[in-house]
């Protein structure tokens, strides 16, 4: 392949520091200009809350994520989708990338088929990669823990557990931890949600 793009495809309900740390390594890893976020705008009450809008302006008014490399897809994953939505030529290779925790989960039939041929998606080794014609591929990023009053955190999930829980004050200083900043629309966004 003569271009690598690299995706950071997930539900980010709500974007958080460890979603920016694991794009800020993966652009460190394949440069800036080669790293996009994706996300569908599928909403859940309970597990998805935040649109794909709302999300986005986490990513770049909080986190400082460039708006044009986050894309807005209906299917993760979906190599077609991305190739026609982002004008992928032939000669370019596809990686997407998951958090160790989301690794953990086995959510990619990576490596080898049931029938001992190599299946679509391969693991990423540092090496020569093909156009995503052939294959796509899978890194695996380090899963940032941070904590907020003493509370161990790794995942949006819990960020959302604990958002819920927690008086108005104290959503207030775990807001502004977590994104250095006070927004108040955003804020509400939040309570509106969750």
């Amino acid at each position: 392949a003569d271009k690598v793009v690299t995706i950071l495809a997930g539900r980010f309900q709500p974007p958080h520091s460890g979603h920016l740390h694991g794009y800020l390594g993966l652009v460190n890893k394949f440069g800036a200009n080669n790293v996009y976020i994706t996300m569908s705008d599928k909403i859940n009450p309970d597990t998805s809350p935040f649109s794909y809008d709302e999300r986005k302006e986490i990513f770049t008014k909080l986190l400082g994520v460039p708006s044009d490399k986050i894309i807005k897809v209906v299917r993760q994953y979906n190599v077609e989708e991305l190739a026609n939505k982002m004008n992928l030529s032939d000669d370019t290779a596809l990686i997407f990338a998951i958090s160790k925790k989301d690794a953990a989960e086995n959510r990619f039939s990576i490596g080898r088929s049931k029938d001992g041929s190599d299946s679509y998606m391969m693991k990423y080794k540092d090496e020569f990669v093909v156009p995503f014609k052939t294959h796509a591929y899978v890194v695996e990023y380090p899963t940032t823990n941070f904590s907020f009053d003493n509370f161990p955190l790794h995942s949006a999930s819990q960020l959302r557990e604990l958002f819920r829980k927690f008086p108005i004050e104290k959503k207030k200083k775990l807001f502004t931890e977590m994104y250095g900043t006070f927004d108040e629309r955003i804020f509400k966004v939040f309570l509106d949600r969750l």
